[in-house]
């Protein structure tokens, strides 16, 4: 994935700026991207989704409720994600 270079996400922010007249917004944002918060580790949150999403993906075309899985099975299918 190419990497955002702070002159780029400046430009963007600015232009973001011009169109909404909003400059708290695209300095919240420019802070925002400058993290590089797409590489951040998991966290809680992100686990919670991840076993939700698997239980819909498991649910889903079966025409009926599956049980809920064991914390086994929802951390194998966590490490082979």
């Amino acid at each position: 994935m190419a990497e955002w270079t702070d002159p780029q996400i400046r430009t963007l922010i600015d232009e973001r700026r011009t169109r909404n007249d909003e400059s708290r917004t695209g300095a919240r944002y420019f802070d925002e991207f400058r993290t590089h918060f797409w590489e951040r580790s998991e966290d809680e949150f992100d686990r919670v989704r991840r076993i939700n999403t698997f239980n819909q993906k498991r649910s889903r075309g079966s025409g009926y409720i599956t049980p809920i899985p064991s914390t086994r099975d929802v951390e194998r299918e966590l490490k082979d994600g």
